[in-house]
């Protein structure tokens, strides 16, 4: 490994912090994703979300398609709202990671918008119980919506791992959905 198992999440901020002023990391949008990325895995979700800010700021200035950073960013706010249990912001953030979803799976050729939508099901699982029965369907729709962008893709992309995965997860939510 790269960085010692003792204290690794310490190591990875100081490797991100020693190198985000170098000539090839401080204005550029993939180094501030990938530092955004790190602070997600460590749950260290403002910062992650001032260096996404970050990230999308140098993607503006460049004229930078910004589809990764919104892949990483649907998902860290799904993430975020589901360790905080924060029933107040919790739809917002999902309305914000659908719509960049949404705009993904229309037209990405590979898995990963598809891999950041599982994490509806794990929302849909973790909020379910405080919210109220029009926000669950509102999920339901998205769910939905999602299985039927799957349904409609080639063969070969329907049985990659994470988009068969994507179709059981969005599945489960819609199951549970039935009974509302």
């Amino acid at each position: 490994m790269f960085f010692p198992e003792k204290d690794r999440g310490k190591a990875v901020i100081r490797y991100y912090e020693s190198t985000k002023g170098l000539v090839n990391t401080r204005k550029h949008p993939l180094f501030w994703l990938h530092y955004a990325i790190a602070c997600t895995v460590l749950e260290e979700f403002e910062r992650a979300e001032k260096y996404f800010k970050t990230a999308y700021s140098f993607a503006e200035a460049r004229d930078f398609n910004a589809f990764q950073i919104d892949n990483h960013y649907a998902r860290f706010l799904l993430m975020r709202s589901i360790r905080s249990k924060d029933q107040g912001s919790c739809m917002k953030s999902f309305r914000v990671a659908r719509g960049l979803i949404f705009e993904q799976i229309q037209t990405e050729r590979l898995f990963y918008p598809f891999r950041v939508a599982t994490n509806i099901a794990k929302f849909y699982d973790t909020f379910a119980p405080l919210l109220s029965v029009e926000e669950k369907r509102e999920i339901a729709r998205a769910a939905k919506q999602v299985v039927d962008r799957i349904e409609v893709l080639p063969k070969e992309r329907q049985d990659q791992r994470y988009v068969s995965e994507c179709r059981t997860k969005m599945r489960h939510v819609l199951e549970l959905a039935e009974a509302l």
